[in-house]
C-alpha cells in the first residue's frame, strides 16, 4: 500500500501544475506590456543571470558535486539551464518539461538541493537589482517544477527507506556477504585515490585505513560488528570536510556500486543507509543543521534575526 501511495503521489504535480503555470503566465501579461522573459533583458540577461548561478554553484558545498564537470559539459548544462529559464519566463526557445523528469531522476536531487539553486539564483539576481514584482514571478515559475526535479530522489529513497526499516541484514546479503563487500571497497578505493577532490584525505593513510573502513561498511550494511575504530565524529573532527566532500564520497561509491552491477533498488537502499553519516562525519548535531547553518550563521541570522522572522 505505502509504495502505492508514493508512486501515485509523484503524479500530483502532472495533474496540478499546467493549471498553475498557466495563472502565473496570465498573470504576467496582465501586469505589464512585457513578458518576464524581456523585463529580464531577454537572452543575455538570462544567459547573464545563468552564468552567475553556475559560478555560484561551483562554489557551494551544497550543489558543487552536481555541477562540478568537463568543461563541455559544464557549456551543455548552462545552455539547457537558460533553454529551460527562458522558456519559463516567455522566450521564444521550446524547452520540452517532460524531459526534465528523466533527465533528473536518477540524480539524487532532493528538495535540499533544489532549494540551494533556488537560494543561488535569487542572490544573483537581487545583485542585478531585479523588481521585487520580477523576483515573485520568477518563484512562482520555477517552484512548480519541483516535483519533475526531485520526484525521482523522493520515490526511490521512500521505497528504499521501506525496505531497511525492519533490518539491512539483506543487502549484506545481496551484495555478497564479506568477500563482497570487500570486493565493493576495493572498487571504491580505486575510484576515491583518482578523484582529485577527495583523495587527499584517504591517499597518506590508505593502507591502514583500508581494512577500518571496510569494516565499518560491513557493519552497516547489516554485517557482523567486526568495526573496533574510533567513532565517525572523532575520527573526521579536524580534517575540515563539508557537504560537497561528503557528497563525493557517496558519490564515488555510488560509481562502485553500479560498475559492479549492483541492482537499482539495492543501490538506493545502500545510499539511504550512508546519508545519515552525513552529520557525523561533518560534526553536526543532526542532519538537517547543515541547512540550518552556513558561513557559521544561522538560518534565523541570515534572514536578520527573530524581528524580522
Amino acid at each position: 500500500v505505502d509504495q502505492c501511495l508514493v508512486l501515485m503521489e509523484k503524479e500530483r504535480p502532472g495533474v496540478l501544475v499546467n493549471r498553475v503555470l498557466h495563472d502565473v503566465r496570465k498573470t504576467q501579461q496582465s501586469a505589464s506590456d512585457k513578458c518576464l522573459y524581456d523585463r529580464l533583458g531577454g537572452d543575455q540577461g538570462i544567459t547573464s543571470m545563468v552564468e552567475g548561478m553556475y559560478a555560484r554553484a561551483l562554489v557551494d558545498a551544497r550543489i558543487k558535486s552536481f555541477f562540478e564537470r568537463n568543461k563541455a559539459k559544464m557549456t551543455t548544462i548552462k545552455k539547457k539551464m537558460g533553454q529551460f529559464l527562458g522558456t519559463q519566463m516567455g522566450g521564444p526557445i521550446a524547452y520540452l518539461a517532460a524531459d526534465l523528469r528523466p533527465s533528473h531522476y536518477s540524480m539524487n536531487v532532493s528538495d535540499y538541493h533544489f532549494d540551494a539553486l533556488v537560494d543561488i539564483m535569487n542572490s544573483v539576481l537581487v545583485e542585478a537589482r531585479v523588481k521585487k514584482r520580477d523576483l515573485l514571478d520568477i518563484a512562482a515559475v520555477v517552484q512548480p517544477v519541483r516535483a519533475d526535479v526531485t520526484t525521482g530522489y523522493t520515490v526511490r529513497m521512500e521505497l528504499a527507506r521501506k525496505s531497511v526499516e525492519h533490518g539491512k541484514q539483506h543487502m549484506y546479503k545481496e551484495l555478497g556477504e564479506d568477500a563482497g563487500v570487500k570486493e565493493t571497497m576495493d572498487r571504491f578505493f580505486d575510484i576515491v585515490l583518482s578523484d582529485a577532490r577527495i583523495k587527499d584525505f584517504i591517499s597518506p593513510d590508505f593502507e591502514r585505513l583500508r581494512p577500518h573502513k571496510t569494516a565499518f561498511m560491513v557493519e552497516l550494511l547489516g554485517g557482523p560488528k567486526i568495526f573496533k575504530g574510533r567513532a565517525l565524529r572523532d575520527a573526521h573532527r579536524y580534517l575540515g570536510l563539508d557537504d560537497y566532500h561528503f557528497d563525493c564520497f557517496v558519490g564515488d561509491f555510488f560509481k562502485a556500486l553500479v560498475g559492479a552491477g549492483t541492482p537499482e533498488q539495492l543501490v538506493d537502499e545502500v545510499i539511504v543507509t550512508m546519508e545519515p553519516l552525513r552529520a557525523q562525519v561533518l560534526g553536526l548535531q543532526d542532519a538537517t543543521q547543515s541547512r540550518v547553518y552556513r558561513n557559521g550563521q544561522s538560518l534565523v541570522q541570515r534572514m536578520g534575526g527573530e524581528a524580522n522572522l
